[in-house]
């Protein structure tokens, strides 16, 4: 049987993960708007659309117009 694989220490603690979520989750809060807000804004001018979200889902369908930047945690 071969052993176990080990891991490389995780260099943000469970305690830390929480805190940004709480941070993040305040500032989504605030920052969210509905759909038609979101729809009235798009079409103003010089407006970016930065869309994270996987190729699959941003080939489905997306805003016309937006840019989809990968992001990767953790690569």
């Amino acid at each position: 049987m071969s052993a176990p694989k080990e891991y490389a220490k995780a260099k943000v603690g469970f305690s830390d993960f929480k805190n940004l979520v709480s941070n993040v989750e305040d500032h989504r809060t605030k920052r969210l708007v509905d759909l038609d807000t979101f729809l009235k804004m798009s079409k103003q001018p010089n407006t970016i659309i930065l869309d994270s979200r996987s190729t699959f889902r941003f080939d489905r369908i997306h805003p016309n117009g937006s840019a989809r930047k990968a992001y990767n945690v953790g690569s």
